[in-house]
């Protein structure tokens, strides 16, 4: 071999190799990130029992939130144990999930300590004045919010969780309004709300901010109106664990059941590495929109549709499931039923 295509063979070698090393370096500190702790550390938690003497209505509201639950939440233990081993769990392991579900070892979720910083002091009061009051105008700012309510996939880019960003482009934005405005209101005598708000803990609270109307039928086409009243994110919004699931159930005039439709509201990502990768759909229904959705009826059914009910609930899918409605685990009650006449 000669001494210049040696040359031009070891070049090609480097180059390649160092194409190689950048490419896998670069993602590596990105998927370590997500090991990397929302709140302080490097400090002893007391726990939130050592807050609820003085903020007893508070401790008790977060006490029946899902944040209390986070790090024993059923479904985030669903996925951890489905990650393979190699090569997941040998970048992130568990702390991928713990990182924003709350510490391990405290186990009682996101509580007080995990927004507004560890109470590692003697003096209660102290702690106040110099950490509580200098970072409470900061945890009230929506990009607060999203150290733990944005993500995208550290290799694919792809959005894992995008409440964040659909608030910075929606209508409530746009007029002012963060988060903590609608999820943490102030009442008249000046309380903040510290827990409810959540799909999973009461999907009622929903119930007036979906509207379906003009259900109608042309043979053999239904149609009808269906508007995400909420102004601040799309809906369903977090992760791709969530859909929402319509179902249209026709009936004839004697109370007979004529057929069924279903449509889920969801986003899906396949799995890359065990996580959620690459978007390949996603129907949610925007902020204020209002969509219009057709079902045909299937060939063969003669009877014609007297009435018709509209139900709405809440599925979680694991991602790894890639959006399989069939696959979906703990549907929740009914939170929204509509019932409309047909006539002839």
């Amino acid at each position: 071999m000669s001494r210049r295509r040696l040359l031009v063979l070891v070049s090609a070698a480097l180059l390649l190799g160092a194409g190689v090393a950048a490419a896998f370096v670069g993602p590596v500190p990105r998927m370590i990130a997500f090991t990397t702790p929302r709140w302080e550390t490097g400090v002893t938690f007391k726990g939130a029992e050592s807050c609820k003497p003085c903020h007893e209505r508070i401790y008790h509201e977060w006490k029946a939130s899902l944040s209390a639950e986070s790090t024993r939440d059923p479904y985030m233990h669903i996925v951890l144990n489905r990650q393979p081993y190699v090569p997941n769990m040998m970048l992130l392991g568990d702390g991928a999930c713990y990182s924003c579900h709350g510490p391990k070892t405290l186990n009682e979720g996101v509580s007080c300590e995990v927004c507004h910083g560890a109470s590692d002091r003697a003096d209660v009061m102290e702690v106040h004045r110099t950490k509580y009051a200098v970072n409470l105008k900061e945890i009230r700012k929506s990009e607060y919010c999203a150290t733990c309510h944005e993500a995208a996939h550290p290799l694919t880019t792809h959005t894992v969780i995008g409440t964040y960003q659909e608030w910075k482009e929606s209508r409530a934005a746009k007029q002012g309004l963060g988060c903590v405005d609608c999820h943490m209101k102030r009442d008249a005598q000046g309380h903040v709300a510290h827990g409810g708000g959540s799909r999973r803990v009461d999907p009622s609270i929903y119930r007036d901010d979906v509207d379906i109307r003009n259900l109608r039928f042309r043979g053999p086409t239904v149609s009808l109106d269906i508007e995400n009243k909420i102004t601040g994110h799309w809906l369903p919004t977090g992760g791709p664990e969530p859909a929402l699931l319509m179902e249209v159930v026709l009936t004839a005039a004697g109370g007979k059941t004529i057929h069924t439709f279903e449509l889920a509201f969801q986003r899906k990502n396949e799995p890359v590495m065990a996580m959620p990768g690459r978007n390949v759909f996603d129907n949610r229904l925007k902020d204020g929109e209002t969509r219009t959705v057709s079902f045909r009826m299937p060939d063969g059914i003669k009877e014609r549709p007297a009435s018709a009910l509209v139900t709405l609930r809440f599925l979680d899918i694991d991602f790894i499931d890639v959006g399989d409605v069939k696959k979906s685990r703990g549907p929740s009650p009914v939170f929204y039923e509509k019932r409309f006449a047909l006539p002839e």
